[in-house]
């Protein structure tokens, strides 16, 4: 009987530890959707000062979460973030808008994708 209940406590932990990364990933990766996208736009208005420091802000807040997004999932995202984040320095010492502005826009897409993957939702559960 004792081993019964040690399970359900296991599955009763491993459950709410789902949960609370669930929560987590959509937490880290909602606000760095926005700042790129905010980073675009203002790389879209020739406002490079403001790029560049919503450029920083979301290297950042990436530097500062990779870590804990590297327990929770797949590493190859991961990669290409990485990578698309150099390439955006590039484009912003360059100015380069278009190129900008389109990598900030991939970027969110990414940083969306992340967060959605790992998020509580029905055809999470299929």
């Amino acid at each position: 009987m004792k081993r019964i209940y040690a399970g359900i406590v296991i599955l009763a932990f491993l459950l709410g530890a789902s949960f609370l990364f669930a929560h987590l990933m959509e937490r880290i990766y909602t606000p760095l959707e926005n700042t790129l996208l905010e980073a675009a736009d203002a790389a879209l208005l020739e406002d490079w000062r403001t790029a560049e420091e919503l450029c920083r802000l979301a290297r950042d807040h990436w530097e500062r979460y990779k870590r804990v997004t590297a327990i929770l999932a797949d590493h190859s995202p991961m990669d290409d973030i990485d990578g698309l984040f150099g390439e955006l320095e590039i484009y912003l010492q360059q100015q380069e808008m278009p190129h900008f502005a389109a990598t900030c826009h991939h970027l969110a897409r990414l940083s969306q994708a992340m967060g959605e993957n790992h998020a509580l939702n029905w055809w999470n559960f299929l």
